[in-house]
């Protein structure tokens, strides 16, 4: 029988996702889950078990959430809640294992590949480290899976700041004692449910009403989000479908691409833009070669969901989603690199300043629609294949290295889930010098993908070798 027992400190413990967060878990269908994965490289012998468990207690336990697991609202009147984690065993959370010889990059492809195919344990806290030995060159890894429920880009950077120590000697802090105290009753969590959607949908009316009284300023807002509906729903300016954008499976695939960040710095300066617009620039090129060696058109209208983060300086190291995104049309079709960057950074100082925040008030407003009928609405605006043909994030990472009880950590590679009709995902996140660039792939929608990826490589080098004339 379901617990019905009703005590106001059940329900009082009750944190609900927030909007953004509680799309996450919206968007994920059983072929297509919605986590990170970090690949963490380290020089020199691995930790024992012991010794891992003893950082990850001391370093990253310290934030309740890693301790919690979500609940869903009875009946979906609410948004779910995190919740402790009544069963929360950290040794069910550790795993480790070993390359196969030589372990090399080919053979931690793979593994990296088939761990990112298996979803999280929805009833248990939703992360788990594998330490991987075997590595050549005396070398291990550290594999962080993280449902993205709980964190966005930026927030894995600051779990690595939470995890790994800046200086060779650690200086790891005592281990507070913890018993899990149990969960909210079904009970509790209907009426949280029904509390936390009262208070935003009054959050959201009051809202309303300030910005009825600048009528200017609200009708402004209005266009904004209409636009972005139209754009994502395909009501205007649908994309093209793509070789990229068909139906999936389960597989995947992962390449990474390496970007000394001088040569991205010198080609920024060189054609007076940010290192994003190159990026996207380098993404775009990328795109053009491999659609002609495919022999797809080179359609007009492709666009990139591109994230935003909106996190405040206050808010570092907390967890969670803030983020938004815009959707900037990708000039595939244009044969001059100089003349793409300049396309790509009026594009972007276009979008910025109104599709990124109409998207960010859009999602927000799961906070006072019905759960039922926001999930829909979430699922429509991330995966619609009509929004956006791939998703290309970039997330800036720390420019001095961090050390894992006195082992240097000398890589981070990401790999990215893919979504439904959205074969291609490239996350790119820069450590000491480096820009490390993954391709997400779906190895049953995007043919060739180590050739993508060499196409990338060949389209950032074209644009710094072009730097020097600028």
């Amino acid at each position: 029988m379901p617990d019905w027992t009703l005590t106001k400190a059940a329900w009082l413990m009750a944190e609900h996702l927030s909007p953004t967060d509680a799309s996450m878990l919206a968007i994920e269908d059983p072929d297509h889950g919605s986590h990170i994965q970090i690949v963490y490289v380290f020089e020199g012998t691995p930790p024992t078990q012991a010794e891992l468990r003893e950082t990850v207690e001391q370093r990253l336990l310290g934030a309740p959430r890693f301790r919690q697991r979500v609940a869903r609202v009875p009946f979906n009147l609410g948004r779910p809640a995190w919740v402790e984690d009544e069963r929360f065993d950290l040794d069910h959370h550790l795993r480790r294992t070993a390359l196969p010889a030589p372990g090399g990059e080919e053979e931690l492809r793979a593994l990296s590949n088939r761990l990112l195919q298996q979803s999280l344990d929805p009833g248990r806290a939703l992360w788990e480290m594998w330490l991987v030995e075997g590595l050549a060159e005396d070398r291990f890894a550290v594999i962080h899976r993280v449902h993205h429920c709980m964190v966005d880009g930026v927030a894995t950077q600051d779990i690595s700041g939470m995890m790994f120590s800046p200086t060779p000697e650690e200086d790891r802090p005592p281990v507070e004692p913890w018993t899990p105290s149990g969960g909210p009753s079904r009970a509790g969590l209907l009426v949280s449910g029904l509390s936390d959607l009262a208070v935003h949908s009054g959050r959201a009316l009051s809202g309303l009403a300030r910005a009825s009284r600048t009528p200017s300023a609200l009708w402004q807002g209005v266009v904004d989000s209409a636009r972005t509906v139209g754009t994502l729903t395909g009501v205007s300016g649908a994309v093209p479908a793509t070789i990229v954008n068909r139906p999936g499976g389960p597989r995947r695939r992962t390449d990474w691409v390496r970007v000394p960040m001088d040569d991205l710095r010198m080609t920024k300066n060189a054609f007076g833009t940010t290192l994003n617009n190159v990026v996207l620039a380098a993404s775009t090129a990328a795109l053009r070669r491999y659609l002609e060696r495919q022999g797809e058109p080179l359609a007009d209208g492709m666009r990139a969901m591109v994230p935003v983060s909106v996190r405040l300086d206050p808010e570092k190291g907390a967890l969670g989603n803030q983020v938004s995104a815009i959707y900037p049309e990708l000039p595939v079709g244009e044969p001059d690199p100089a003349r793409r960057v300049a396309m790509i950074a009026a594009e972007v100082e276009r979008l910025r300043a109104g599709q990124g925040v109409a998207l960010e008030r859009l999602m927000n407003i799961g906070g006072f629609a019905p759960p039922t009928i926001m999930e829909q609405v979430q699922r429509l605006l991330l995966i619609n294949p009509g929004g956006h043909n791939l998703v290309i994030s970039n997330v800036p990472g720390p420019g001095t290295p961090y050390y894992l009880r006195g082992r240097k950590l000398v890589e981070v590679l990401a790999c990215g889930s893919t979504m439904p009709r959205h074969g291609l995902n490239l996350v790119m996140i820069s450590y000491v010098g480096t820009l490390y660039v993954a391709i997400c792939s779906d190895p049953d929608v995007v043919p060739d993908a180590a050739g993508f990826a060499a196409d990338l490589e060949a389209s950032f080098a074209e644009l710094r070798d072009l730097a020097p004339a600028r």
